[in-house]
């Protein structure tokens, strides 16, 4: 019995240090090509629907040092990306008004990408983010390739 519990106790303290690694996060897993493929709300600054059309099936680029969107948005951030955990519920209220987690889908805790003059970028899972395109239009954006790599069995993900 006793053996038991001590094999229980370390398996429960791999499986912990396993996930409090893996909540460590950088930049780089943000980087990559996303393609817009929802609507989740827009601002009252935005042009409405008619944003909210232009804004589907958009390309949003993350690299090291740059944020591009295919509408025009080009930022480069004055002092680096940073990365935080953060209370969605919370930014998300700050940062466009109206919009709430069951709108975007975000979980209540996530990570997000901002620096002090780029637009805030909310991770989703590891295949998808959430972020304001022009005109305060919000969109989810799923990885470019993202399905496919679902698809094929033996996989490994970026």
């Amino acid at each position: 019995m006793r053996s038991g519990i001590i094999v229980f106790l370390f398996a429960f303290g791999v499986t912990n240090s396993c996930l409090a690694q893996s909540s460590h996060s950088s930049a780089d897993d943000f980087r990559g090509r996303y393609v817009v493929t929802d609507v989740v709300g827009y601002t009252d600054i935005s042009g409405g629907v008619a944003d909210a059309k232009k804004a589907l099936g958009q390309v949003l680029v993350i690299s090291d040092n740059a944020i591009d969107f295919d509408q025009g948005y080009h930022c480069v951030p004055n002092n680096g990306f940073k990365i935080k955990r953060v209370n969605t519920a919370v930014l998300l209220k700050e940062e466009y008004g109206g919009i709430t987690i069951r709108d975007t889908g975000l979980p209540a805790k996530t990570l997000m990408l901002y620096s002090d003059n780029c637009i805030r970028v909310f991770r989703m899972d590891n295949y998808r983010v959430v972020t304001g395109a022009n005109g305060g239009v919000i969109v989810r954006a799923v990885r470019d390739g993202a399905q496919e790599q679902k698809k094929r069995p033996g996989r490994l993900s970026k």
